[in-house]
């Protein structure tokens, strides 16, 4: 079992990493290369829910700010912590 909960640990730290160079990649390459096309793919089924649920609930948000990687990252920090008590 405790493998499993160190695979999961890893999994989500991965995931927060390519959640980080998809941020850093469309601020260098805006319009867009394989490797953001890439990162959008794995990242796009997260972020697009946690993006409708900040926009509803901070209808005021300016459209350009986008604080759904933040969100996400936050939420697998929390995760991850979790998990790490587990093992």
């Amino acid at each position: 079992m405790r493998i499993l909960f160190t695979i999961l640990y890893w999994a989500l730290h991965l995931y927060s990493l390519v959640l980080l160079a998809r941020s850093v990649l469309g601020m260098l390459f805006p319009q867009g290369n394989k490797w953001t096309a890439l990162a959008e793919q794995v990242t796009e089924p997260v972020l697009a829910p946690v993006r409708k649920l900040l926009r509803d609930l901070f209808p005021n948000l300016p459209p350009t700010a986008d604080f759904s990687p933040l969100a996400v990252i936050l939420l697998i920090q929390l995760l991850e912590l979790i998990v790490a008590r587990l093992t």
